[in-house]
């Protein structure tokens, strides 16, 4: 049953607090995903892609560029014990 809550802020203002949505947990997220955005040699240009270690990105996105950092964070993160990562290489509309 609803109840009702008086007295809370202005004169003649009530709350309405709907029990069944109470003390009801979340199911939790998983948050075990890097986002990367950035220039590589090659690989599908302005698509999200789940690379799942260094040799697949390698793979899919070619080898480390001196312009760029994807490559070095994608290094970073796998060597840190990451598991996967999404990324998307981004291109001019003139390259």
């Amino acid at each position: 049953m609803p109840s009702y809550i008086q007295g809370v802020g202005a004169p003649g203002v009530h709350a309405f607090v709907n029990a069944a949505q109470l003390a009801r947990p979340s199911s939790p997220e998983g948050s075990d995903a890097f986002f990367a955005v950035g220039y590589s040699t090659w690989g599908p240009p302005n698509t999200a892609v789940t690379i799942t270690g260094l040799a697949d990105f390698a793979r899919q996105f070619g080898p480390l560029h001196p312009n760029s950092h994807l490559a070095s964070a994608m290094h970073l993160y796998f060597r840190a014990g990451g598991a996967r990562a999404v990324v998307c290489r981004l291109v001019a509309p003139t390259a």
